[in-house]
């Protein structure tokens, strides 16, 4: 049996980036969800006397259906934006430091950048074909 060509392995290292990429983001946003709840909540709901500590939200938004309420968009969006964000920081990276150099720290801002908008144009269109 032959070694798989180049472009095939190339392939699957790139999916393997986006599958562990989109499955990272998600177990992050689903552990860090209640407290981004919270923190909403509390900013929401600011009273000049302070009116209530971190429990009593926290309290309040499991009594109004759960502090997992919402998760499911907020999990979705990072399933494809996380992956093409960071595959595609990697891609733009690698390709302006070409030669086998490095990458300067601004290369890696403007690919930083340029991937981030990339991603978040990407992630809205895919939402609005999704909702016709």
């Amino acid at each position: 049996m032959s070694a798989p060509a180049g472009g095939d392995v190339g392939r699957r290292n790139t999916l393997a980036k986006v599958s562990l990429s989109s499955l990272s983001a998600a177990a992050a946003e689903a552990a860090t969800f209640p407290i981004d709840a919270v923190k909403t909540r509390l900013q929401l709901h600011r009273s000049p006397g302070g009116g209530g500590g971190v429990m009593r939200v926290a309290g309040e938004l499991v009594r109004d259906g759960g502090i997992y309420r919402g998760l499911s968009p907020a999990v979705l969006r990072h399933l494809f934006y996380t992956p093409l964000r960071i595959v595609g920081y990697e891609h733009l990276r690698s390709t302006v430091a070409s030669g086998g150099r490095e990458a300067g720290l601004l290369e890696k801002a403007l690919a930083g950048g340029v991937s981030g908008v990339v991603a978040q144009c990407r992630w809205w269109q895919a939402l609005l074909i999704s909702l016709r």
